[in-house]
């Protein structure tokens, strides 16, 4: 993989959807292999920089930093409920 790679994945779509038992899955389609889910809303949410930043890293073969475009992140409330959050890769300074 190439830093033409970075392009692809500069701006990243994460979609955040409510687990049956009250957790948390998340996924992005900008970005392979980049699953999480556990029953604890708090620790996925603390997890998706690192885990953006080691895939986008590995991918593009730099280190990267990653941001969420938003200030603000809105998790989903109902069951199978879906909600979206943007990021952002850059490579590391």
């Amino acid at each position: 993989m190439s830093l033409s790679d970075l392009a692809r994945l500069e701006h990243v779509s994460v979609i955040f959807e409510k687990r049956p038992d009250g957790g948390l899955r998340v996924s992005s389609p900008d970005v392979p292999g980049f699953r999480l889910s556990h029953s604890n809303p708090a620790l996925i949410t603390a997890d998706i920089i690192p885990a953006l930043e080691t895939i986008i890293g590995e991918t593009v073969g730099k280190a990267v930093r990653v941001t969420m475009a938003s200030s603000r992140l809105s998790l989903p409330e109902a069951a199978s409920e879906q909600t979206k959050a943007d990021y952002v890769a850059k490579i590391a300074a």
